[in-house]
């Protein structure tokens, strides 16, 4: 499997800070031609916020 991310991260001020991650997974042939795949790609996107103490 080969996937690619991004990670993106803002801090608000010295105690709040906020993130977001995108993925994208692709799967070779071999997996891909399996009957239990349905699809050859896959994106996740995650978002959260931190507190700092």
């Amino acid at each position: 499997m080969c996937c690619n991310a991004t990670l993106l991260t803002y801090d608000f001020n010295e105690r709040w800070a906020g993130f977001a991650n995108q993925s994208l997974s692709y799967l070779p042939n071999e997996q891909y031609d399996s009957p239990m795949v349905d699809s050859r790609t896959d994106a996740t996107t995650t978002l959260g916020l931190l507190y700092k103490f």
